[in-house]
């Protein structure tokens, strides 16, 4: 097992994003929040970060959601990108 110092950028986070409950289901806030909670919990400074979105998309996934998940995963990828 190679330490965690020793690995840096060559370690991603594949972060999985709920997509069975909150694309058809939830409202595009709660998708937003869960977008910032992933990459407040898994984007690392030295590493990559990988968000998924699993299956993929269904037929029954609400629009607003899905921009939703576009703008914020834009917005919140940048913030920590320093």
């Amino acid at each position: 097992m190679i330490p965690e110092k020793q690995k840096g950028d060559r370690l991603c986070i594949f972060a999985g994003f709920d997509v069975q409950y909150l694309m058809a289901f939830g409202t595009p806030e709660e998708v937003r929040e869960e977008v910032k909670h992933l990459m407040e919990t898994y984007k690392r400074q030295d590493g990559r970060f990988l968000m998924t979105m699993g299956n993929g998309s269904t037929p029954d996934w609400k629009i607003e959601n899905l921009t939703a998940l576009y703008e914020a995963s834009l917005e919140y990828g940048r913030l920590r990108k320093r």
